[in-house]
């Protein structure tokens, strides 16, 4: 066993280093110099405080003979990943899902797109291929470094933080408040995306020890150490191509059963389709009024055919139809923000009066 001492700075850090660290560990404390035994660090923390430390900068462990060893927390760059992707329902030796033009045998696909979705896979294995739970140093072994070089380790926490921006639009639909899921047993590894903001971002923090001195960082300013922290993240991204796939999604996907789309005026969708690839268009030849223009012209658009409630009956278009903004299905709202993030991110709309 590694005996594991933890250097925090202050004693307002003892409450969160009970969080992070479980049985065996010293807390020293560099500022007072004082020691806290595992005893009197047993009581009173949540696990907000227990996040704090999981994703610090500093974690320090020494064995009974060694001493202290620094790890800084490697911090992975954010990976983006999108609402909707490209898509179909089959192959060429699948048919999949084709329209119907009677007497011509000609035919296309008609799913182009599908929702995204954002699968943390932590590499478990079903070690005696009956569904037995692996040992536990077998644990997100694809989010640890030691695991890859076949070093034995002991998972210390996990943490998953999801967060999302505040919006200027649909403020109380895309609600700020950040989700924190502690523990691996209680980590959602699978999160759809259709309907999120983007900007929202997910953040993985592992704490794990070896018992022996690791480099894990290579070249890097880390030393070898017996503690370790990795962080993982992945951002929900958007531009024109994603909003163009999160459109023929929601004209994909029925609004209830109502036998229509969620975007069920089908003028409606071509219109929202063709600002699209205006602004396209308009950026491509570095046109950027012109592409603020065609956003503008979408927003607006989008803005005046909300509907909260499913069309009465299957119409192509007119009264009642329009884009679904339900709790349930807040595809208008989630088209609005989407212009707005895109068009802060290239910098089409002119804020500035």
């Amino acid at each position: 066993m590694c005996a594991i001492t933890v250097l925090i700075e202050g004693e307002a850090s003892v409450i969160a280093a009970r969080n992070a660290l479980q049985k065996d560990v010293t807390v020293k404390d560099r500022t007072s110099r004082r020691r806290y035994p595992r005893r009197l660090l047993m009581a009173g923390a949540d696990s907000a405080t227990g996040c704090i430390l999981a994703a610090a900068l500093i974690v320090v462990l020494a064995r009974p003979s060694a001493g202290e060893r620094i790890a800084a927390a490697t911090v992975r760059p954010a990976i983006p990943v999108y609402n909707a992707y490209l898509g179909q329902s089959g192959t060429s030796a699948q048919r999949g899902d084709r329209d119907f033009r009677g007497y011509s045998k000609v035919s296309r696909e008609v799913i182009s797109a599908v929702p995204g979705i954002l699968a943390i896979d932590p590499g478990h294995r079903d070690v005696n291929g009956n569904g037995c739970i692996e040992p536990a140093n077998e644990m997100w072994r694809n989010y640890v470094g030691a695991a890859s070089l076949g070093l034995y380790y002991t998972i210390k926490n996990v943490i998953l933080v999801k967060e999302r921006p505040s919006e200027v639009q649909c403020s109380e639909v895309f609600v700020d408040t950040p989700i924190t899921q502690h523990g691996t047993p209680n980590i959602r590894t699978w999160w759809p995306l259709l309907f999120e903001a983007p900007g929202t971002t997910w953040k993985l923090t592992l704490l794990y020890g070896t018992c022996k001195a690791w480099d894990d960082d290579g070249s890097g300013p880390n030393k070898p150490a017996y503690a370790h922290c990795e962080v993982w993240q992945w951002k929900l991204d958007a531009d024109l191509s994603s909003l163009k796939r999160t459109l023929d999604v929601f004209h994909e996907m029925p609004f209830g059963l109502s036998g229509t789309p969620l975007v069920s005026d089908e003028a409606l969708f071509y219109q929202l389709q063709g600002y699209v690839a205006l602004a396209q268009a308009c950026l491509n030849f570095g046109d950027t009024t012109g592409a603020g223009m065609a956003l503008g012209d979408f927003e607006l658009a989008a803005a005046d055919r909300c509907i909260a409630a499913t069309p009465l009956a299957p119409a192509v278009g007119g009264y009642g139809t329009g884009i679904a903004q339900s709790a349930e299905s807040p595809a208008c709202c989630k088209l609005l923000i989407d212009v707005e993030y895109i068009a802060k991110k290239f910098g089409v709309f002119q804020t500035a009066k």
